[in-house]
């Protein structure tokens, strides 16, 4: 574990981390496969934010199917995310598609980020996806996991008593 007052510095070191990658050309990276793989329906190429929405609106409904207990507001989310997305501008950056703190390994010393774990949702897409996905837990109960996953969020936490960057701070220093 990393002791409260190391943990801003540490959550830091993931923010310039992805800063970094977003950073990089995907079409000087000589991977054809992350615009080709995950956006593809048929023959048609998909817009990134497209694709996330058609894999938000599956899940719904493979839960759904499954009689698992539904997530509140995931309707009205996708809703939402499908009238906003022809007003979205579909940036061109390297999208890890799962970045969060556990899929990064850390200097055992110092707050660097030395590698990045899970790459099996990379993609070509928005910057924000990733920047989102990092910022989940900010919007999770703190008090009880949800009835669908075992993640337990930050929202109601005592973030400055944890040593944790608000998601606004996170953000500035992306």
């Amino acid at each position: 574990g990393v002791a409260p007052w190391e943990r801003r510095a540490y959550y830091a070191a993931a923010a310039r981390a992805l800063a970094r990658l977003h950073a990089l050309d995907p079409a000087g990276l000589g991977l054809g496969f992350a615009q080709a793989k995950p956006m593809r329906k048929g023959k048609k190429r998909l817009r990134y934010f497209a694709w996330q929405l058609q894999r938000l609106q599956r899940l719904s409904r493979l839960q759904e199917r499954a009689g698992a207990p539904a997530v509140p507001g995931l309707g009205a989310l996708a809703e939402l995310l499908a009238a906003e997305e022809p007003r979205v501008d579909d940036a061109e950056v390297l999208v890890h598609g799962d970045f969060k703190l556990d899929n990064l390994i850390f200097h055992p010393t110092r707050p660097e980020v030395v590698a990045m774990l899970d790459w099996e949702l990379t993609a070509v897409g928005h910057p924000a996806m990733d920047l989102a996905n990092a910022s989940m837990a900010y919007f999770l109960p703190a008090e009880r996991p949800l009835p669908v996953s075992n993640m337990q969020g930050l929202r109601g936490a005592d973030l400055r008593h944890e040593g944790l960057p608000a998601a606004a701070d996170l953000a500035r220093v992306y």
